[in-house]
């Protein structure tokens, strides 16, 4: 290959991984070089690459981003495998019906119950009645197309679980009691140094969940906000997020195939892109490894209260001191 077709392909795998379409969102990954400053240790460069997860809202034109560095990657693709797993485990038997209201099984997506069903909001508290008659409106009421289904499906489930609990109806063992799992959650401060006029810095955070229900046909779920913060003072990374403004917030759903198939071909570049790198890798280990400086003269010093009884100095301050040494006889 030679030396112009491998920065062309260098470029092409720092913007090219994987990506999913859902309507006007859209989830993509890219392959970065790691930036490294000089002096830096030769350790740090053992990873070449950041893969970094996009989404973006074609609608809203918004976008959020944030960046998987070292073998976080890896660990989520092997994560999602021992999710997989569990989900086989899972699985309702072939032909089983489903014989609960789509008050115990239908999800609300937004607001303040989001990722909870209508009769789960109900039977946390009765006092929820008047707040989730407002989130029914509030669907009743969007107008966009693209949601139209879902919101109508939403509506109905919250329109069960209404009559069942003005029926004193609800039943606490048919609520949904499957679990969602965190494969990674975490925050990332790019430069807390670097503020804009109001003393802000950059924030981003990310949540990666796996939905053991083997009814949800679409388990994996990353969300990703970006923000700015004030930074948290006297640490190198950290920022009070409960004092955010800009916040943007976006996700998305994948079916365990796409899940699947999105960090396989992620891992994949990465692992390109880092043989791509190697030389380059080499050579800055060479640089800048740590070697012992040669020749150099040893000097001793010796202790303050060594130095006091060579000098004839009153010993009083010992006597009272344990002997450790052998006693000849």
């Amino acid at each position: 290959m030679s030396t112009a077709e491998n920065v062309n392909l260098k470029q092409q795998m720092a913007i090219q991984s994987a990506n999913v379409y859902k309507g006007k969102v859209c989830c993509y990954a890219s392959v970065t070089k790691k930036g490294f400053r000089e002096g830096d240790p030769a350790l740090a460069m053992s990873e070449t690459s950041n893969v970094c997860i996009n989404i973006f809202d074609t609608a809203s034109a918004k976008g959020v981003k944030f960046y998987f560095g070292g073998t976080l990657p890896n660990f989520i693709f092997e994560k999602t495998k021992l999710c997989m797993a569990l989900g086989l485990t899972a699985q309702k038997p072939e032909g089983a019906e489903e014989k609960k209201s789509a008050a115990y099984t239908v999800k609300i997506k937004f607001g303040p119950f989001k990722d909870r069903t209508p009769a789960e909001v109900l039977l946390e508290s009765p006092n929820n009645y008047n707040q989730l008659c407002d989130t029914y409106n509030k669907l009743v009421a969007a107008n966009d197309p693209k949601f139209a289904r879902q919101n109508s499906v939403v509506a109905s489930a919250i329109v069960e679980a209404g009559n069942l609990f003005m029926n004193g109806q609800l039943d606490k063992t048919s609520v949904n009691t499957y679990q969602k799992i965190i494969i990674w959650d975490g925050m990332r401060t790019p430069n807390v140094n670097k503020v804009n006029q109001k003393g802000l810095t950059e924030a981003r955070t990310a949540k990666i969940t796996f939905d053991t229900d083997p009814g949800n046909k679409e388990p994996y779920c990353i969300e990703i906000m970006n923000c700015m913060a004030p930074p948290v003072q006297g640490a190198q990374i950290g920022a009070r997020l409960s004092q955010c403004e800009d916040k943007i917030t976006l996700m998305m759903n994948f079916s365990e195939e796409a899940w699947y198939g999105f960090w396989k071909d992620t891992i994949e570049a990465k692992t390109s892109f880092g043989r791509l790198m190697e030389n380059e890798r080499l050579d800055y280990s060479d640089k800048n490894m740590w070697k012992p400086q040669q020749n150099q003269p040893i000097t001793y010093t010796q202790p303050n209260n060594v130095v006091q009884m060579q000098q004839g100095q009153n010993y009083s301050q010992y006597s009272g001191s344990p002997y450790m040494g052998y006693v000849q006889g």
